[in-house]
């Protein structure tokens, strides 16, 4: 086979490919550059479908006709000057790929105007190619229509997500800016409906309120050091604020927005032993260095970076962090008031360290006396009915550190994942509630109000519905805030509505659309609802979700594909204890 030459038009694609990826990119680097140039204001409109159009307009610097032509052309770029400039990138755009690359798979429309300049300049560009310039009105500033994005590569827009999915990405990337630059004004409406309005503010903490609510505020720490050329600063949540998957983790270096395993180590740290492996600590953290001890250069979208010392900067972050997390906790103890203290006086005669002795025996007591129970109601012999072949003969003798339930069979033992079993009773429990539509719903004592970010309440608008069928009662009482006034009936684990927070990322998280809206929905709910390790389950718990899991279609897995639990012939363990 003979080696060719690519097409420059094939080259260009593949370049364009490379930085484009979905709608949402082309809103990075549009809103990069509005940055770059300066821009107090940023206005952001999309369509529906997100790639029929995609505007951005700013009050930046603009350009006069020559630049604006040049633009267009790849590697043409204001913002590096020389080679050396690669090793202090103080902008966030700075290869000159971006534009060229967006006009290169879109019918792009870029009007432009300088102060200086009386009118201002229109430039048509379709498929790469300049089709029309001419003069235009407009204040100074730059706005920039994409229109058809993809048109003439139709298996990347195929490759799209859900409507809902592409449109929170783009929330993400002007809710992220809007973090990092808050004293720009940010807008973002798709067609007439505001779905973002962030008014320029003087403090990190008041955008932070404007995109998360009080509520979430309310439980941030804020974040402040500096070490030589070394700065932090920002929040990072309680350990009572973590979520299901690391989304609501943002990073930024010298303000930009990066995705960062240096920095995501360094939490990860800060964080050990006060939260579960499958829990993450929301944070919004601005690390600054040195320019030149960060590389910006070692991805077309400008996402990673690399630092030149990462050692030192993992280990600044995180003992930042992890202080800061310490002396959280200090000032919640130094708030509590000791026994001696005369709010909490007690008669002479009670003890409180005997009573803090019988609470952690308590729970030992208990399995002892459910041990005692299952000995009590084990068959006599090995011939009788209750232990006769099959799983239906299961009795649950012990919970095995709280998170295994042990139940003996004829031929010796099984030991069950009890968050892994109890999932897969609730995924097809709410499969059936969904197909069927006559949920069991509970109303709240006290109705809860939530704030959610402008992310959160997008995908809660998709699968809203769904969680009504499943028992919710959900309304929208204002943007980006809700009211829960009924909860599934039995759901155990609602945490004061964090569970809600979770349900809703782990239906309409990337990689969640796999399956059907119900069958997502199903799973993040049982997902999240299910007891889990470190639960105590009663002996009549116990019994139910032995007799649960076997009445389920696939009693042998969890919707995630994990086995639900493992059987250990009474010969391994006779072989094990030298009984062979």
């Amino acid at each position: 086979m003979k080696i060719k030459k690519l097409s420059e038009e094939v080259v260009r694609k593949i370049a364009a490919g490379e930085i484009i990826e979905r709608p949402s990119s082309v809103v990075k680097e549009l809103v990069e550059n509005s940055i770059d140039a300066g821009a107090s204001r940023i206005t952001v409109r999309i369509g529906d479908p997100i790639y029929r159009e995609i505007s951005v307009s700013d009050d930046g610097a603009g350009m006069d006709r020559e630049d604006a032509l040049l633009s267009l052309e790849r590697h043409s770029t204001s913002k590096l000057k020389s080679e050396d400039g690669l090793f202090d990138v103080r902008t966030l755009g700075f290869r000159g790929e971006a534009l060229p690359s967006i006009a290169q798979v879109s019918r792009l429309t870029l009007t432009t105007r300088t102060k200086e300049n009386l009118s201002g300049t229109t430039v048509l560009c379709v498929a790469g190619k300049i089709e029309e310039v001419s003069e235009a009105g407009r204040a100074p500033g730059t706005s920039v229509t994409v229109r058809d994005l993809f048109f003439n590569t139709p298996v990347r827009r195929r490759f799209l997500k859900s409507r809902t999915t592409e449109f929170r990405h783009v929330i993400r990337v002007m809710s992220s800016y809007g973090l990092a630059f808050e004293k720009i004004h940010f807008l973002l409406k798709q067609d007439e409906r505001e779905l973002l309005n962030l008014p320029p503010v003087e403090r990190l903490l008041d955008r932070v309120v404007s995109l998360y609510g009080l509520q979430t505020a309310e439980q941030l720490i804020a974040v402040e050091r500096q070490s030589g050329d070394m700065k932090i600063e920002g929040f990072v949540g309680t350990a009572e604020l973590s979520r299901a998957n690391s989304e609501h983790q943002l990073f930024f270096v010298n303000r930009r927005w990066v995705a960062c395993p240096t920095l995501v180590f360094a939490l990860r740290e800060a964080y050990a032993g006060l939260l579960p492996r499958d829990r993450y600590p929301m944070c919004i953290l601005l690390v600054n260095v040195a320019p030149g001890r960060v590389d910006v250069n070692i991805h077309p979208t400008k996402r990673e970076v690399k630092f030149a010392d990462e050692a030192s900067v993992r280990t600044f972050v995180r003992d930042a962090v992890r202080d800061v997390l310490s002396e959280a906790a200090g000032e919640v103890l130094g708030g509590i008031e000791s026994p001696g203290d005369a709010a909490f006086e007690v008669p002479h005669e009670e003890r409180p360290l005997a009573g803090y002795l019988s609470t952690q025996y308590e729970a030992a007591g208990q399995q002892l006396s459910f041990a005692r129970e299952a000995h009590d109601s084990l068959p006599p012999s090995a011939g009788s009915e209750k232990t006769s072949e099959g799983e239906g003969a299961m009795v649950p003798l012990w919970q095995l550190h709280r998170a295994y339930v042990l139940a003996q069979i004829k031929g010796g033992l099984v030991v069950i994942d009890q968050h892994a079993a109890h999932e897969r009773i609730l995924y097809e429990e709410a499969l059936e509630t969904l197909s069927k539509g006559s949920p069991s719903s509970q109303q709240l004592l006290f109705p809860l109000l939530m704030d959610l970010s402008g992310e959160e309440f997008e995908a809660l608008l998709d699968i809203e519905a769904y969680l009504r069928r499943l028992g919710f009662d959900i309304r929208a009482c204002g943007k980006s805030r809700i009211i829960v006034r009924g909860i599934p009936a039995g759901l155990r684990g609602w945490r004061e509505g964090q569970l809600l927070h979770d349900i809703i990322d782990g239906a309409t998280g990337d990689g969640a659309e796999e399956q059907s809206i119900e069958e997502r929905v199903a799973r993040s709910f049982a997902c999240h609802a299910a007891v889990k390790a470190g639960d105590l389950l009663t002996l009549e718990e116990m019994n139910s979700l032995v007799d649960r899991l076997f009445g389920t279609s696939m009693p042998q897995g969890d919707p995630h594909g994990r086995p639900t639990f493992v059987r250990i012939p009474l010969e391994e363990l006779e072989r094990r204890l030298g009984r062979t």
